[in-house]
């Protein structure tokens, strides 16, 4: 993603995953722009929600893929939570999809540390539509045209995402 994706070998702040064995590309292209499509999904988050990706439209998302024993993935979730209370009435939503991990220990994790935006369990169909998450965390920003802006793998400071989202929500 030219040059925008943090590369997760020699990452001290990614956590290698098994590899994928499917196919990691997503060839489709948005039109008239060089940014690709986000994929969309219907999920059911840990609280019973649905999330439909393609109901974010006008909104920029964070989609976060990460796990309760990851500690980089546990170390950017309050930069979420700080992120999605200042900026969710501007427009920001976050979206946390939890790789590798069991529910119960997710609910758990959720609950203790107050966890403000909708968590949902990952399955291979939506890594794979993400082009294979190798390492987490691995984190998208995701334009109000739900196109693709950055793929961010391994821990990032808050600075930083705070940096991306005002400019994509500028937009």
């Amino acid at each position: 993603m030219d040059g925008a994706e943090a590369q997760s070998a020699g990452n001290p702040d990614a956590v290698s995953l098994a590899p994928d064995t499917g196919q990691a590309q997503n060839t489709s292209k948005a039109a008239e722009s060089k940014f690709k499509p986000a994929p969309d999904f219907t999920l059911v988050s840990i609280k019973g929600d649905t999330i439909k990706l393609s109901n974010y439209k006008g909104k920029v998302v964070i989609l976060d893929f990460w796990a309760t024993w990851c500690p980089p993935c546990k170390e950017e979730i309050p930069h979420f939570k700080k992120l999605f209370a200042e900026k969710g009435e501007e427009g920001l939503v976050v979206i946390g999809i939890v790789v590798n991990d069991e529910l119960a220990e997710v609910k758990k994790f959720v609950n203790k540390n107050a966890v403000n935006y909708p968590i949902v369990m990952g399955t291979a169909q939506i890594e794979k539509a993400y082009g294979g998450i190798n390492a987490i965390p691995t984190t998208f920003l995701i334009g109000k045209d739900m196109t693709i802006r950055q793929k961010v793998v391994g821990y990032r400071e808050f600075s930083f995402f705070q940096k991306e989202v005002e400019k994509l929500l500028a937009e």
